[in-house]
């Protein structure tokens, strides 16, 4: 089997890595790989910040407060967007990322590889251009502060392989069952 790279494109807390997740085990978890372009982000924060890795990988870490400076708290994710996006991305080169991600990717010789953090149009190229595919989750939730970070909104408008409305039950329909039809048509 070649290389296969699925990325999972969706705005915070959408369900990307639940689809990853079960995108692995319908794919075999010896077979599927998950990997994040944000990794080395994520690692450097929480030594920057003197945390532990993990506190940047969950959902619960990333929306608490840390105290970044003498009095001054900003959540986790906000920091990750800043630091990752408005100082790397904006300050050094928009590829910087997707630059240190291929030098990783491009050891792995097969096999299918899951990036549900997809988020930028460099990312997505990136993808594309290695002949892989782009999903898109997306989920009605009343916006919050950050939700209209670059980081956010950067892919509204691109065109996807497969668009899942998670709107409703995980195991249901509209979550589950496209998500097995797109591994029967791309992954088999």
């Amino acid at each position: 089997m070649s290389k296969l790279i699925i990325g999972i494109s969706g705005k915070k807390r959408r369900g990307k890595d639940t689809a990853a997740l079960y995108l692995s085990s319908l794919l075999g978890a010896a077979n599927a790989k998950t990997m994040y372009w944000a990794t080395k982000l994520k690692i450097a924060a929480a030594e920057m910040l003197g945390l532990p890795t993990y506190h940047f990988f969950t959902d619960a870490n990333k929306d608490k407060e840390y105290e970044i400076a003498t009095g001054i708290f900003m959540t986790g994710r906000k920091f990750l967007q800043l630091f990752g996006t408005d100082c790397f991305r904006d300050l050094f080169h928009p590829n910087f990322w997707v630059f240190q991600f291929m030098k990783e990717l491009s050891a792995r010789k097969e096999g299918i590889i899951l990036i549900p953090d997809t988020r930028f149009p460099n990312e997505y190229e990136a993808i594309k251009d290695q002949g892989g595919y782009v999903i898109r989750i997306e989920r009605d939730m009343p916006f919050v502060e950050g939700d209209d970070h670059v980081s956010e909104t950067a892919l509204d408008d691109h065109q996807f392989d497969l668009v899942i409305s998670n709107n409703g039950d995980l195991l249901g329909t509209n979550f589950i069952e496209p998500l097995k039809q797109f591994v029967e048509d791309y992954c088999r």
